[in-house]
């Protein structure tokens, strides 16, 4: 385990290494078929929006059960829609965070955008979004869902939910601890656009310390205002089942 300061230095030093660079959300879908295999049987999709990242992985993975988290009611609902026939992917009806019982979202005009937090610093953002207001949802966590369901183990944890990623990996610190969960699929934020938002540093900090490394970035975003600030990009680590050195 290093330091909070060498873990870009890790992946970026990797990269010029390899030839590895920061990729395609394409490439993020290629990368974790060809870690975890086809044959992956748990799939956690948290923050579903309209279930086309659930059918994505419903096409590569034809073996996995995928369970579709999504707590604003309008996305639940086009998610059910969107997934109708699938009966490998189930739309669960909930935040997903550091506890259980309800917590408060913040409704945006763009529906990918709703948030545990409220808008933060807009210049990092892409198109102009605003508040509509908060709406009380089910929340629950990610060691609780998998003992409700007798789930031992997650091949792949995906997380797209807008600032709330650093406590729902709280929420499955049993499982992190355990090694229990293979690939995490996750966006990352490098500037505050939710207020008070966790950046990359400290959910890379939280899975280094869990034992899991940085395997690659990909859809990097820039701010519209400066192509040199990154904004926000999806991530990929690799739990420890899958860091094997021969």
């Amino acid at each position: 385990m290093g330091t909070l300061a060498t873990l870009a230095q890790r992946w970026f030093g990797h990269a010029d290494s390899i030839g590895h660079r920061p990729a395609t959300r394409e490439q993020l879908f290629i990368d974790q078929l060809t870690i975890a295999g086809r044959d992956a049987g748990v799939i956690l999709d948290v923050g579903a929006q309209h279930g086309q990242n659930a059918l994505l992985y419903h096409r590569d993975f034809p073996r996995a059960r995928i369970f579709a988290f999504e707590p604003a009611p309008d996305n639940l609902a086009r998610t059910r829609a969107e997934i109708a026939g699938k009966d490998r992917i189930e739309a669960i009806g909930a935040a997903v965070g550091d506890s259980v019982g309800e917590i408060e979202l913040h409704l945006n005009s763009h529906d990918g955008t709703h948030s545990r937090l409220p808008i933060g610093d807009t210049r990092y953002w892409e198109q102009p979004v605003q508040a509509l207001g908060t709406a009380a949802v089910p929340a629950t966590t990610i060691d609780a869902f998998l003992a409700e369901r007798g789930i031992a183990d997650v091949d792949i944890l995906a997380m797209d939910i807008q600032g709330g990623e650093l406590p729902a990996l709280r929420g499955a610190r049993g499982a992190l601890e355990a090694g229990r969960i293979g690939l995490i699929a996750i966006e990352v934020l490098f500037k505050p656009i939710y207020r008070d938002v966790p950046l990359f540093w400290e959910i890379g900090a939280l899975l280094d310390r869990a034992g899991y490394s940085l395997f690659g970035l990909y859809d990097c975003v820039y701010a519209a205002g400066n192509p040199r600030v990154l904004s926000w990009a999806d991530a990929l680590f690799v739990g420890p089942r899958h860091q094997k050195l021969s």
